[in-house]
């Protein structure tokens, strides 16, 4: 809209021997412009925008993308190619899992798992490893601890809450979705991994240095969604300060 504004009102003054618009031709511009959007708008050439943080952390040379779409994904890898030159690798479970010589997915039920990952593209991939990440901190929190040390020696107090995503990784029974404070106490989320589905979406609280995090994590990807993190102390007040105390959080986030 501005755009097209400021190029009527260009054209409308350009007239005048000030140079300046009157007030009658920046009312002309306003319309035109609108007429203008209007007029594309009915011929299908308004397309609809959407704006995706991206944050690129020179500390660790990695790029955070507000976004899990893959179409999304794809193109900030295009245009982070146009505009830097430099290319991206997504970071996804197969990935992070440095050493695994893992190439098939783990039996946890005999007779009942299957090594093929109907979600698993082809043979090379490994990202069903966050599939089974994702089972083990279900079995270590109601086994073991809810408590994780870290490889820099911190120690992480973690639950599974909110929302629990399970799959059939034949791709044959389908999908269940829990939603619960503690969806994992629930009888349908034990039977669900007793016939052999694996989780695929959870919901995690956890505490890192007196500080709380809560988010949505995709399995296979280690995508971060509906990410909700600590409030900046009393005395952060100021719209800077504000901005690096986010950024100082959401790396805290980043690197659990």
């Amino acid at each position: 809209m501005m755009a097209y504004y400021e190029v009527e009102l260009k054209a409308l003054a350009s007239q005048n021997e000030s140079g300046l618009p009157s007030a009658k031709q920046k009312r002309e511009a306003k319309e035109a412009a609108r007429d203008r959007l209007e007029e594309e708008a009915k011929d299908g050439r308004y397309k609809r925008r959407k704006l995706v943080p991206v944050m690129w952390d020179a500390a660790t040379n990695e790029v955070l993308f507000g976004a899990t779409s893959l179409t999304h994904v794809d193109r900030l890898v295009s245009l982070f190619q146009q505009a830097f030159g430099y290319g991206l690798e997504p970071v996804s479970a197969g990935k992070e899992a440095v050493g695994s010589q893992e190439s098939a997915c783990s039996t946890f039920i005999p007779g009942v798992s299957t090594s093929d990952v109907a979600w698993v593209p082809d043979d090379t991939n490994r990202d069903f490893l966050g599939n089974e990440f994702a089972l083990w901190l279900w079995w270590h929190s109601d086994t073991i601890s809810d408590t994780v040390k870290v490889s820099d020696d911190s120690e992480i107090t973690y639950m599974l809450t909110r929302s629990l995503t399970l799959a059939c990784p034949r791709g044959e029974t389908g999908t269940n979705t829990i939603k619960h404070d503690g969806p994992t106490r629930l009888p349908e989320a034990k039977r669900a991994v007793k016939s052999g589905k694996l989780p695929r979406k959870i919901g995690l609280t956890l505490v890192r240095n007196s500080e709380q995090f809560e988010f949505m994590l995709h399995a296979e990807t280690l995508g971060v969604g509906s990410a909700k993190l600590p409030r900046p102390a009393d005395d952060v007040t100021q719209a800077r300060a504000k901005l690096e105390d986010r950024v100082r959080a959401i790396r805290e986030l980043n690197s659990s």
